[in-house]
């Protein structure tokens, strides 16, 4: 996370694990990004599968082998206030073979914070 004048970037990572006994057929994920946060050009990266964002959503697809994983990464900018802000990320995932799973996330952010040097004297 990086701060100065009330702008933060974040970086938000999606890992999807297969923890099953056999490789995955086609998985699907979306992933609904805060909407006070925007997302910055050309900084979604995937380990693997294909991906797009569209309307704040990353929206993964893929297969995965037994004890495989996937990541999604993407930047997000924005503009923090005086307080604290806690932002709800929520992914759906779908296999096609099992009900949808849904994770809910919270994206704590904090304002700018300034801390001035300490400085000491020392008296003979």
């Amino acid at each position: 996370m990086r701060r100065g004048s009330g702008v933060q970037t974040s970086t938000i990572t999606l890992t999807l694990h297969n923890g099953g006994l056999a490789s995955s057929d086609t998985i699907s994920t979306q992933l609904r990004l805060p909407d006070a946060l925007h997302v910055l050009t050309d900084t979604l990266t995937l380990s693997n599968g294909s991906g797009f964002i569209h309307e704040n959503r990353l929206h993964w697809e893929g297969e995965l082998a037994q004890d495989g994983q996937a990541t999604a990464t993407v930047a997000l900018t924005g503009t923090i206030g005086l307080s604290p802000q806690w932002l709800p990320i929520t992914a759906v995932i779908q296999d096609g073979q099992t009900a949808p799973i849904v994770r809910t996330n919270l994206l704590t952010l904090h304002p700018n914070q300034i801390h001035f040097p300490i400085f000491f004297n020392a008296a003979d």
